[in-house]
Order: C-alpha cells, then structure tokens, then sequence
C-alpha cells in the first residue's frame, strides 16, 4: 500500500509541475445580519493555492423540459438549452493544510467562479479532486479574510 501511495503523490507531484495553475478556495465563515436593514453579511475566508491541477473543461450541451412535457396533455412545451461548463481540479492537500473545502465553498480560477458539484478524497488523504461547474453571472467574491494557515490576503 506504501508503493501505491508513494506512486499517487508522485504523480500529483508531476502534474503540478506540470500543469498547475493559481486558484483560490472560498469558504463562508460567519453569516452576521444588521438588525436596522435586515440584510445578512457573509464574510469569506480563502485559501490561495499555487499550483492546482485544472483538467481541459468539458463543455455539453443541455436540455431541459417544462413541466407541460411532462405532465398529461401539455400542449405547449416550454424548455431550453444551454451549454454546461464542468471541470475537475486536483488539490494537493499539502497545499491547503487544515482549510476545509465543503460544497458550499467556491473556486476561482482562469478568472470564473466554480461552485462544487463533488468532492473525492484521493487515496490516504494524498489530495481531493474536485468536480466543478462554472457558474455566469455570478461575480468572484472578495474575501474577508485569508485563512491562517495562508498567510496571504
């Protein structure tokens, strides 16, 4: 299991060297509402990696149906398409330390915004590897705070 393992973070190793690129991991931290506007303020933390390993993306295009189509008799049927923006990152777990990337954190990378679809812990916590879909519209959010174990705003 020792080889296996030592294979895996080896080839991590070379596809960052490789084709790593700079991204940066958003979590929300605190959820505070003002109490005069009744507006929520979300503040973020980040965690910015140097070399993550962003896959080609993979581009399809969709179609969704209304729920005439679906229902008895419909007859008129509402729907469209679009195209669907999924990628995968390889994280090396080295390079986040202890920040904790769950589904409701977001990626920003190559300058979009990537919320998380799936979350896979490789092999004996080697690294995660993350299936992303890119969100339009949504504009990057600037972060609060970095995490502590970053170091960088």
């Amino acid at each position: 299991m020792n080889n296996v393992l030592r294979q895996n973070k080896l080839a991590i190793y070379r596809l960052k060297r490789n084709y790593g690129l700079k991204i940066r991991i958003y979590r929300s931290d605190e959820n505070t509402i003002n109490l005069e506007t009744g507006r929520m303020i979300r503040e973020w933390k980040h965690e910015h990696v140097v070399r993550a390993v962003l896959l080609p993306k993979n581009i399809e295009r969709e179609y969704i149906y209304g729920s005439s189509f679906t229902g008895a008799n419909g007859n008129f049927v509402y729907g469209g398409h679009f195209d669907k923006d999924t990628r995968i990152v390889i994280i090396d777990r080295k390079d986040i330390k202890d920040f904790e990337v769950t589904k409701d954190s977001h990626i920003l990378a190559e300058g979009k915004r990537y919320e998380i679809k799936t979350i896979v812990d490789v092999e004996e916590n080697a690294a995660l590897m993350i299936v992303m879909k890119a969100t339009t519209g949504n504009l990057p959010v600037e972060s609060n705070k970095p995490s502590p174990s970053s170091g960088q705003s």
